[in-house]
């Protein structure tokens, strides 16, 4: 009997043993599997077309082409837009509330009823002067244009200019309807956006910026905007003391990508959308620079890609987008570290020849 009891716990033993190293085997096989499926993604991302800064910058412009096309049937804003030019035909309102039509109401100046477009600026002083006064007159983002004019040769001209499509854009919508009505529609604007201003101070879908930022997390509503909006002009000017520098296209480029993330932040009237401006800047931020980015920098445009650009989106937790995101602005956090960096490099680098170390450790 005790030679058969034994002869079952070997039977048992070995048994267990087999199970072990096929499970072992199993788990080998596993991780050579997951193994050489890493090294595969490693080595296919690793290829030259991924590392190409025009691929970079041509994924962006596809993801945000690709959104704007999934969103726009859905967009209150473009709704609002469709709206807008019937309601200057019909001498209606333009800021009135039309819950039929849409939600919010237009924010929008007088100009907008007679055209809604797109617009490539070109180096011409008149042109540019143009296109400055339409975004200016549409929305008033475009008034930061007047940020390129000590970039102007031929600086009387560029305010001639602007002076003279100003006018002509003042004027403008009263072909469609009487002096009277577009001169008590701008006023109306001006009524309109000083209230927008108001309620977006801790509107929860609005002043996704550095502005609210500040304001949402501090839960304080008694101070001014100005005491973030005036030091954040005066490092947005002071780049401009550096005249050696005008010349070099690097550093034009720069300019663009702090203009084009300083509107968006320092505006209490920025929502989720608006960041489309912000990330074209961080785009060229990130490719225009004349020396070889920095781990930091990659770091830098993940953290943009990943909480300003993914996180409206189904792929980014509905819970984090919900309780953190929106209602603190955070979405505003990487492009204002991305901006202060920008300006940094601006008041102490040289942009005028490639240099191939990295911009810092």
């Amino acid at each position: 009997m005790d030679l058969f009891a034994n002869y079952v716990e070997f039977a048992k033993f070995c048994q267990l043993n087999k199970v072990i190293h096929n499970k072992t085997d199993r788990m080998d096989s596993t991780k050579m599997e997951n193994s050489q499926w890493l090294a595969g993604i490693k080595r296919f991302f690793g290829r030259p077309f991924f590392s190409d800064p025009r691929t970079l910058l041509g994924l962006w412009l596809i993801l945000g082409v690709v959104s704007a096309l999934i969103k726009i049937h859905k967009c209150n804003n473009f709704l609002i837009f469709k709206y807008v030019f019937w309601h200057a035909w019909n001498q209606t309102s333009l800021y009135a509330q039309y819950p039929s039509e849409f939600f919010d109401s237009n924010h929008y100046g007088p100009f907008f009823s007679i055209i809604i477009a797109s617009f490539y600026c070109i180096e011409k002083d008149i042109t540019v002067a143009c296109f400055i006064m339409i975004g200016t007159f549409v929305k008033l983002y475009g008034i930061v244009g007047l940020a390129f004019f000590f970039f102007s040769k031929h600086k009387v001209k560029f305010v001639a200019a602007l002076i003279g499509w100003a006018v002509l854009f003042f004027v403008l919508p009263m072909a469609i309807t009487s002096p009277e009505y577009i001169i008590d529609q701008y006023k109306e604007w001006h009524v309109s956006l000083a209230g927008k201003n108001m309620e977006n101070m801790f509107s929860n879908m609005q002043n996704q910026s550095l502005l609210g930022l500040v304001r949402k997390i501090s839960h304080v509503s008694t101070y001014s905007d100005l005491w973030l909006i005036v030091p954040g002009v005066l490092l947005f000017c002071y780049p401009y003391l550096r005249i050696r520098q005008y010349g070099n296209l690097a550093f034009r480029y720069a300019f663009l990508a702090s203009v084009l993330m300083f509107v968006v932040l320092f505006s209490t009237g920025s929502e989720s959308s608006t960041y489309i401006i912000a990330l074209l800047g961080v785009a060229l931020w990130y490719v225009t620079a004349p020396w070889k980015r920095s781990r930091w920098d990659v770091a830098l445009l993940v953290f943009a890609f990943i909480l300003t650009s993914m996180s409206p989106s189904d792929l980014f937790p509905a819970f984090i987008r919900k309780n953190y995101v929106q209602p603190y602005a955070l979405k505003a956090l990487p492009c204002v570290l991305i901006w202060f960096k920008l300006v940094y490099g601006m008041m102490t680098k040289d942009y005028s020849t490639p240099q191939n170390v990295s911009e810092e450790k």
